[in-house]
């Protein structure tokens, strides 16, 4: 059975490396930690240039070692079927104006056929109000539909 892959956007190696210290941010760093070290084995973890360049623009102290946690992931690449879905995500509005950004990580997920987009964004992309809408707009792309879940939902399927 092949290993299920795994698009990781910009929130999980910034939660890997998060110093905050309220209490739900703890433990969405313990339960990022956890996933990935059952993930890095079981899993075809993915990521996108986007996700580097978003890492990259970082202030923290922290930057590096949030992308050398990413460093040996496939990157998937620029395509522009990958940009026009982007685009009609926000034409729409399921996604915010930024083409670099919510919009292209979804779009690079069901573009290259990911089982699940991996992300603790609950306003945009984990975000259940918004499932229908990004399930019709990919269907009508005939694009893959991605499940777009959190670590904690990861961990608790098993």
């Amino acid at each position: 059975m092949p290993k299920p892959r795994i698009y990781v956007d910009t929130t999980i190696p910034s939660m890997y490396h998060s110093r905050r210290t309220d209490p739900k941010m703890i433990e969405w760093r313990a339960t990022t930690r956890e996933w990935w070290e059952v993930a890095i084995h079981a899993c075809e973890l993915v990521t996108s240039p986007a996700v580097l360049r978003e890492l990259a623009r970082g202030r923290s102290d922290l930057v590096p070692k949030r992308l050398e946690m990413i460093e040996d992931l496939e990157l998937l690449p620029p395509h522009e079927d990958v940009d026009r879905a982007a685009a009609l995500y926000v034409r729409h509005q399921i996604m915010p104006a930024d083409l670099e950004g919510d919009a292209l990580h979804l779009a690079l997920a069901s573009y290259y056929d990911c089982d699940v987009l991996v992300t603790w964004n609950y306003h945009h992309l984990a975000n259940p109000n918004k499932l229908d809408r990004i399930r019709k707009l990919n269907e009508a792309l005939e694009l893959f539909v991605p499940r777009i879940l959190t670590p904690q939902q990861l961990l608790e399927e098993g």
